[in-house]
């Protein structure tokens, strides 16, 4: 079987270290976690085999076993699949000799436990093999009476021997095994019951065998039923008991049975077998003894009521009668305290005495009934909850039995008449019921709910009242009542309805058991209880849920009646509701879940019942009325607040009920097959759209309603509505729903006039297609209206998607072709210049942008060569890289190097060159998402990737002529040979239109740039006036000088770049021996460049600041003379070379450098720059600038030698810090790995003395690689640098390496390097774990816990020990020792020996200080593990415990030996106690410390089980109080609890473990419980219930001083914040502690 990962990670995540272990536990439990924790916590795997020969685990060293190997072809027991052939292995010999000396045989026990606790077991059932050896065993111990005293032997018996024989005799396959097997089986019934007579021959009596005895016994296990034929020899028994009894008198024979009964041989034999070992004997001796307990003569009778049948008189008469008649006089005589004991076998013990009887004295088996309904009654009476429920869970068998006589222990049962007369006359309800104080406990109300079942229809008044009153203090008594009700008679449950209307009236629904009522009425299936709920809904003052609640529960049983008269009838009542504007929502909804059930039947059926409920009541009007209504009074409450979560009732927002009128209006509509009137669309439009009132919730409600109720619209209608309303709308109401739904209608309302086609998906096609097949379109105006003027993006970015698709995308592919492309393109054109002159400047940016979409869309096919270039290819553009996936399967993806200003036809034709595409290459390209706008085919879509389509054969040039037509249609030059474009839009790059721009760069360049006037102009013009220079090189070269005339601030980096070229250009243009730089232009560039020195590489800066710098430094004309002498240049260059952040900037200018370094003819550059990098400062080389350092390392080669002599100063007086153990901290492990690789790379350049190398090398040992204080060790980072460091000194200097291994020689002994290998450091988080050592997570989750409460640690940790003397120096210095102790790094074993002290105090001293201070993973507390103590005896780190328990020990132990509250202080709290009676005036207050909440889980939330807390119980009846004052009277008192003062930290406990009193073993809650994050507990307060008033057992000072300390604790906070949760995983008997705990600031508790 797979194993669930995330089972995986989940058991990781609690802390289960070994994810192997983890994997075979889940695989063992079946991917089920409770079970998994269990193996993991427990070990309950199977032993394994480690020894071939034998298989099974053995120590062959022990010299009292003797193991024989022998493989034989032996059938072993099978417990695999149902028939599967015997399994053939390996069978064990034992020498019994040998054994018998060893006292017991572990080995055959541990062979043993591997087969049988297994999924597929194997028990083996012959002679000499392990289960008979051990059984023998155990006989020879018992027969020295020795068996209690061998500890194995006591593990077989508790373990192993029951889990054989349940399998062997109870399994579903004993049919399908063979002959030898069950005869096997029945060898090992012999020498079990062998066992069971030795054993009985000394007190105590062995409960687990005789427990054993009665499973041998038993005629309904599935063996005995499989021999139930046999017969038992006669002749043979009489012999056999001769010889040991010397009496022929059979004990169970086949033939003292009837004829019409079964034999049961093998049973009868095993009767004789356990008279012929002198079992009776030793078992009358033991019944007779004067200490004979209950339990005693259950463990004897109980086996042979069993078997009653097959006992013979004489045996019964001699042996067990006797027995029988002590027996009940004991359970007549019984006590109170014996009757709440838990294992009490007293019914075990009544039932076989009655099977006894049955069989031999019937007169007597009323007697034995009579004693047993006694008990259940005293018990159910006691008021004592053990004595409870054991009445309970007897009386539960009772009623089992009694319901089922067809069972198996119909033999036990008293009837069913008998027993229901005896609870009614014995009012057995009320007494379980009791004073109700015990029935939140879940099995308590579990045996209550059995017997309310039981009784059924014969319930009283009185016992439904009771059980109705108990229900509010007791919830749990709710879904009682409610799987009674059905049963109820119509009396009684008309009694139970009138209670729950009034409880509902009188509390408005506002109980906290509201929804509980609702399910009991609707459980109640009557007809009666609609009409119940329909009321309890109509009650004022509900609120939301309520409503719901009810309306649903009347609904689901409308539902069940289907009958169509009750539909109708409350069909009538919602649309009077509706009408009257009573409870409209809950009204509506109602009435559409009804018309939804509809749906349930036939169609034809549902379609007709809709329309005739339609025209009766006239829906769809009702509903358009109350949407008008509503909306009216929602705007004459609210005026202009109105908004979407406005609401009148306070329970449904105006939001909410438009959307489900809405809504039901367009089911009825769709599903009745109907068409909404022409008046009540308009009606609608008018109040939700158009109206004053109307809000931007209506409108979007009303536009997606449109567009689903498109089809259920006439089309005169649908015509008449886009026409007169839609085209007339207000821009500013038309929101995206409304666009879209105006693009809906747009598109149907045009497809209908034939206009555009649609094609809708299908399974083949997943795109919807649309297609213009005429120009004039209904609605484009307004479509362009709604793109000019709407103020909203996603209606501009949606309306011009719109626009691109009608006039250009999806138009058709004949109105694209030819000749009637060029009108096409005139239309578009002159549409636009239309809007243009018509516009503000927000139209026209819009119109600009479509222009630009439109032109890169319409020519992004066209890939010749132009005659005419467009603007954008005549300057030079960014560079930038584009990533390309092609689909080729051995092409990988590579970059492209494009610029900025290719179009993206241009693009495709570069794609294709570089991919050598040839006219057969069918394979395409797909470039990334991030390419800019204008190199894509759709601007609009931002988001798609591109499919680049290119093909050698399309990139040829086609003839001139061809290309000439071609181009001329195209609408670029189609505007540029308009007169009226260019004046345009230089006046709209004038206005500082930067749309214009865009489409000035898909145009050919201006003819007449008029540049005079555009040079000094500041505005966009400026730049397009300089991108015109470069496709001018006259004009270029005339304004070349002109350039020092402009301010670097004032031009942008595009402008500088742009500069930065022409410049460039124009000087190359020279002569190469007259190349330099204008007068004043060379300090203008760089300044220029400096004034882009701070910038983060936004788009263009970092180009323009590149190509400044290439133009200063990188002509061949350069004379260093003209840029040195500049002022403020080596500032300057400092800061471009090392300060700025731009990488690109950085790099270029030290490669500059560097070539003019290099060349002979820049002798003033070379000092210059050896000033500038002499003299930088330390920050310069941190290591935060190390890409700095290392752009710039090559000039640094001429200042080596400085630099070295710099560094080994610095190092020798540089220390690590000692704050931090194992590593230093990340900022000084950085620092110094910064200097290491800066000295290495000096010494790289200019090699270093081998003395300077001799001198660093204990330095770089000594102090940072292997230092005495391993704490102070250097960090990951700088570790490396010392490494690569030494062998670079070492490399080829002789000196150094000897120097180095005469340091390492010291640091080396015999096992290993002095210096271990570090342990994990403490966690990022900066946390210390501690180990689970097998079972202390109970401890380490409250210890994590209390480690994290502000300020807890601090002062255990200054606690000094209250025994030291003043001359001890070692007891006064516990904590600071302790503290010195963690952070000095000790070991994860758990820090040093125990001589400090063994207390608890000290112990958790211990554990803080290393949570605190420890610098590693996790710290190991197995000092805490062997000197903590539990109820008085030492913790076993093997064995769970409760984590609850542990805390409260915890703060006893170390309070106590600290001699204050330590602990104490921050949990303790006090409850006040206040018994108070009405039939006495007296009352009592007694106080109480509390450590913690103990909460019921089964309340469900924290503030229930709080409320549940502080309720209070009647005492009465025998557990009514006794009032001192009144002479010990017994009064009827109510007992009530409050908190009388809170902790600093509270700690809430909730009780999920429990007790199953049916299996006998310990039990866990799942039951879900929800606590919020904050909690304010003042209403559960003393203070707050006035429970200091009246009369107390306090004198007068007591009482005035006990009220001023209530004013101070009414005074205290009495809010708390969530800050930790220790959460159990897994089960009752196993499972896994693990804390979640916020981190808290310092002062904040809890």
């Amino acid at each position: 079987m797979e194993v669930n990962e995330s089972l995986v990670s989940t058991l990781l995540s609690m802390g289960f270290p070994d994810e192997g272990d983890i994997r075979e536990a889940l695989r063992i439990a079946k991917n089920d976690v409770s079970e998994a924790i269990s193996v993991l916590v427990n070990d309950t795997r199977p032993a394994e085999n480690v020894n071939n020969s034998t298989g099974f685990p053995c120590d062959l060293s022990s010299p009292s076993m003797a193991v024989v190997p022998m493989v034989t072809s032996t059938t072993a027991v099978d417990g695999g699949d149902p028939g599967a052939s015997p399994c053939v292995g390996e069978e064990m010999h034992i020498d019994e000799p040998a054994a018998a000396a060893a006292g017991f045989p572990l080995a055959a026990l541990l062979e043993l436990e591997g087969r049988t606790f297994t999924e597929k077991w194997s028990i083996p059932f012959k002679q000499h093999e392990s289960l008979c050896v051990c059984m023998q065993a155990c006989t020879r111990l018992a027969r020295d009476q020795l068996l209690e005293a061998e500890e194995n032997a006591t593990r077989f018996i508790n373990r192993a021997l029951p889990e054989c024989f349940q399998k062997l005799l109870n399994s579903s396959q004993v049919n399908t095994w063979m002959h030898d097997i069950q005869e096997g089986i029945f060898d090992m019934l012999n020498f079990l019951i062998e066992l069971i007579a030795e054993r009985l021959g000394y007190t105590p009596m062995c409960c687990q065998l005789m427990e054993l005895l009665a499973l041998a016994l038993n005629p309904q296990t599935e063996y005995h039923k499989r021999h139930k034929a046999k017969k038992t020899d006669k002749n043979f028994w009489k012999d056999k008991l001769r010889e040991s009894l010397n009496s022929e008198r059979l004990f169970s024979s086949s033939s003292n049975l009837n004829l019409h009964r079964d034999p049961y041989g093998y049973l009868c034999h095993l009767i004789n077998k356990f008279a012929s070992c002198k079992g009776f004997e030793r078992l009358r001796n033991l019944c007779s003894a004067p200490d004979a307990t209950v339990n005693d003569l259950a463990y004897a009778l109980f086996p042979f009521g069993l078997c009653a049948e097959q006992v013979s008189t004489d045996t019964f008469q001699d042996y067990l009668k006797a027995a029988c008649e002590r027996a009940l006089t004991m359970c007549t005589n019984l006590g109170k305290d014996d009757l709440k004991r838990r294992d009490l076998r007293v019914f075990q013990l009544l039932s076989g005495v009655r099977l006894l009887y049955l069989r031999f004295r019937d007169k007597e088996v009323s007697a034995c009934d009579q004693a047993r309904t006694n008990l259940v009654q005293a018990m159910l009476g006691s008021g004592r909850f053990n004595s409870r429920m054991n009445g309970l869970k007897e009386l539960g068998c009772m009623m089992a039995t009694a319901k089922d006589p067809s069972s198996a222990k119909k033999r036990q049962s008293i009837g069913l008449e008998p027993l229901l007369q005896w609870m009614q006359e014995k009012e057995v309800l009320s007494l379980a019921l009791g004073d109700g104080h015990s029935l939140d406990n879940m099995q308590m109300c579990d045996g209550v709910k059995e017997i309310v079942e039981f009784i059924g229809a014969k319930l009283s008044v009185s016992d439904v009242t009771k059980l109705w009153h108990m229900a509010h203090s007791s919830p749990a008594l709710f879904p009682v009542l409610a799987a009674a009700a059905s049963r109820l008679p119509e009396d009684t449950l008309g009694h139970l309805l009138q209670l729950v209307q009034a409880d509902w009236k009188a509390a408005k629904g506002r109980s906290d058991n509201w929804s509980k009522l609702v399910e009991l009425v609707g459980l109640a299936a009557k007809e009666k209880a609609l009409q119940i709920l329909w009321e309890m809904a109509h009650e004022s003052g509900l609120g939301r849920q309520q409503i719901d609640c009810v309306l649903q529960q009347h609904l689901a049983l409308l539902k069940d009646y289907a009958k169509d008269n009750l539909r109708r009838q409350y069909l009538t009542k919602c649309v009077a509701n509706i009408k009257a504007k009573q409870l409209v929502y809950p009204s509506v909804s109602y009435l559409y879940q009804l018309c939804s059930s509809l749906s349930n039947g036939y169609k034809n059926d549902a379609k007709n019942t809709l329309n005739e409920w339609n025209q009766g009541h006239e829906l769809v009007l009702v509903l358009v009325t109350s949407i008008k209504d509503h909306q009216r009074d929602c705007y004459k409450q609210f005026g202009q607040h109105l908004c979407a979560i406005s609401s009148l009732d306070g329970n449904y927002t105006h939001e909410e009920y438009l959307r489900l009128h809405l809504d039901l209006i367009h089911y009825i509509l769709r599903n009745a097959d109907l068409y909404l009137t022409k008046i009540r669309v308009l009606e609608m439009w008018t109040a939700l759209i158009s109206g004053d009132s109307s809000t931007e919730t209506d409108r979007d409600a009303f536009f997606n309603w449109l567009v689903r109720s498109f089809d259920d619209l006439e089309d005169k209608t649908r015509k008449e509505l886009f026409e007169n309303h839609f085209l007339q709308l207000d821009i500013a109401k038309v929101t995206p729903n409304g666009f879209s739904c105006f693009k809906y209608f747009f598109e149907r309302i045009n497809q209908a006039a034939g206009n555009l086609t649609i094609v809708q998906p299908t399974s083949f096609n997943s795109e919807r297609k649309l297609t213009v097949e005429k120009l004039e379109l209904f609605g484009s105006s307004y479509l362009w209206s709604l793109y000019l003027r709407s103020d909203r993006p996603a209606v501009f970015r949606a309306a011009l998607d719109c626009l691109m698709d009608c006039y250009y995308r999806c138009v058709s592919i004949r109105l694209k072709a030819g000749s009637a492309a060029n009108d096409l393109h005139k239309r578009f054109l002159n549409d636009c210049f239309g809007h243009l002159n018509d516009s503000g400047s927000k139209g026209t940016s819009g119109v600009l942008r479509l222009l630009e979409f439109y032109l890169q869309t319409a020519e992004s096919d066209y890939q010749h060569k132009r005659l005419r270039p467009l603007h954008c290819a005549t300057y030079p553009g960014e560079e930038m890289q584009l990533r390309v996936d092609c689909d080729r399967p051995k092409r990988a993806a590579f970059q492209l190097a494009v610029h900025s200003h290719l179009t993206f036809g241009k693009l495709r034709e570069e794609l294709a060159i570089a991919l050598n595409c040839d006219s057969a290459s069918r394979r395409c390209a797909r470039m990334a998402a991030s390419v800019p706008a204008r190199l894509r085919p759709d601007p609009t879509q931002p988001d798609k990737p591109i499919d680049a389509h290119a093909r050698l054969a399309d990139v040829k040039s086609p003839s001139s002529d061809a290309c000439s037509a071609l181009e001329r249609a195209l609408p670029s030059n189609l505007l540029a040979d308009d007169s009226r474009t260019y004046p345009l839009l230089k006046r709209c790059l004038r206005q500082g239109v930067y749309e214009a721009a865009a489409v000035l760069d898909l145009l050919p360049t201006c003819p007449d740039p008029v540049l005079a006037d555009d040079l000094s102009a500041d505005s966009p013009l400026l730049t397009y006036s300089l991108q015109c220079l470069f496709s001018m090189p006259e004009c270029a070269e005339q304004h070349a000088t002109r350039l020092v005339q402009l301010a670097p601030e004032r031009l942008t980096p595009r402008q500088l770049y742009l500069v930065g070229h022409l410049v460039s250009k124009s000087v190359s243009a020279c002569d190469p021996q007259q190349q330099r730089l204008p007068d004043g232009l060379a300090a203008h560039l760089l300044a220029c460049a400096a004034s882009l020195r701070d910038t983060r590489e936004p788009v263009g800066q970092a180009p323009a600041c590149a190509i400044l710098l290439n133009t200063l430094f990188g002509l061949p004309g350069f004379r260093p003379a003209d840029v040195v002498s500049l002022s403020g240049f080596q500032s300057a260059l400092l800061d471009l070379l090392v300060a700025c952040p731009s990488q690109r900037v950085r790099q270029t200018l030290s490669q500059l450098l560097l070539q003019r370094v290099a060349t002979p003819d820049c002798p003033e550059l070379v000092p210059t720059l050896h000033s500038l990098l002499e003299g930088l400062p330390l920050p310069y080389w941190h290591s935060s600038v190390t890409g700095v350092r290392q752009a710039s390392l090559h000039l640094l080669c001429n200042c080596a030698e400085r630099v070295a002599s710099v560094e080994q100063d610095w190092l020798t007086g540089f220390q690590l810090s000692q704050t931090a153990a194992c590593q230093c901290q990340q900022e000084e492990d950085a620092l110094l790995a910064g200097h290491l690789r800066l000295l290495a790379a000096a010494w790289q350049a200019d090699p270093p003395d081998p003395s300077a190398g001799e001198r660093l090398l204990p330095q770089l040992i000594g102090a940072f690689l292997m230092p005495a204080d391993s704490h102070c060790r250097a960090g990951p980072l700088s570790r490396p640098a010392i490494y690569d460091l030494l062998l670079q000194l070492c490399a080829s200097n002789c000196r150094c390496l000897r120097a180095l291994s005469l340091a390492l020689r010291p640091l080396h002994r015999i096992h290993g390097w002095e210096v271990p290998a570090p342990p994990e450091p403490r966690g990022q988080c900066g946390l210390v774990g501690l180990k689970n050592g097998g079972a202390t997570c109970y401890m380490n989750s409250v210890l994590q816990q209390l480690f994290m409460v502000p300020g807890l640690a601090a002062a255990v940790l200054s606690t000094p020990d209250p025994t030291a003397t003043a001359g001890d120096e070692q007891n006064t210095a516990t904590a600071a020792t302790t503290v010195a102790t963690a952070a000095s790094g000790s070991s994860v074993d758990g820090g040093g020996s125990s001589e400090s002290g063994d207390g608890a105090l000290y112990q958790l001293q211990l554990v803080l200080a290393h949570l605190l201070e420890l610098q590693q993973q996790y710290y190991v507390p197995d000092q805490l593990w062997a000197n903590f103590s539990l109820w008085g005896e030492k913790v076993n780190p093997r064995e769970q415990q409760d984590a609850f328990a542990f805390f409260q020990a915890l703060i006893d132990q170390t309070d106590e030996q600290a001699k204050r509250p330590l602990l104490s202080a921050f949990f303790r709290g006090r409850f006040k106690h206040l018994i108070e009676s009405e039939q006495c005036e007296h009352r009592c207050e007694l106080e109480e410390d509390f450590y913690g909440l103990h909460l019921p889980v089964q309340s469900g939330s924290l503030e229930a089980a709080l409320h549940a807390f502080v309720r209070g119980e009647t005492m009465q009846a025998d557990n009514a109080y006794s009032c001192e004052r009144c002479g010990n009277r017994k009064v009827t008192a109510l007992r009530r609890t409050r908190i009388a003062s809170l902790p600093p930290v509270l700690c809430f406990h909730l009780k999920r473990f429990d007790y199953d009193w049916l299996r006998g073993q310990p039990l866990k809650s799942d039951l879900y419980f929800s606590f919020p994050r904050r909690v304010e507990l003042g209403p559960f307060m003393a203070s707050a219930a006035g429970a200091s008033s009246g009369d107390s057992a306090s004198d007068g000072p007591q009482q005035q001083q006990q009220k001023e300390q209530e004013m101070q604790e009414q005074q205290q906070p009495s809010n708390y914040n969530l800050v930790g949760v220790v959460i159990h995983s897994g089960k009752a008997s196993a499972g896994h502690y693990y804390s979640l705990v916020r981190e808290r600031r310092p002062g904040e508790l809890g």
